[in-house]
């Protein structure tokens, strides 16, 4: 596996706005069209959603909306082939 530093840079993967009242954008460039995964857990590690699909190459954004849990600490996992990013 590659340096984490490294992926993040490739991906330049972002999630905004945090912290938020509802909706959160996941924003991501893909150097190909390939497989991405984006989960959410809470904060003891429990699986809130996941969603598949393709990125395209360039830029990718793709909103959720998270108004209806509750609040607290989330993590939110950005896969794409080899890359990786998690953000809290």
């Amino acid at each position: 596996m590659a340096d984490p530093n490294s992926i993040a840079v490739s991906m330049n993967a972002e999630v905004y706005p945090n912290p938020t009242d509802g909706k959160i954008t996941v924003q991501f460039n893909s150097t190909t069209d390939k497989q991405f995964n984006i989960s959410l857990t809470d904060y003891e590690g429990r699986l809130i959603f996941e969603k598949a699909g393709v990125a395209v190459s360039g830029e990718n954004k793709l909103e959720f909306d998270l108004a209806a849990l509750a609040r607290g600490v989330y993590f939110v996992k950005v896969i794409s082939d080899d890359e990786l990013n998690v953000f809290v």
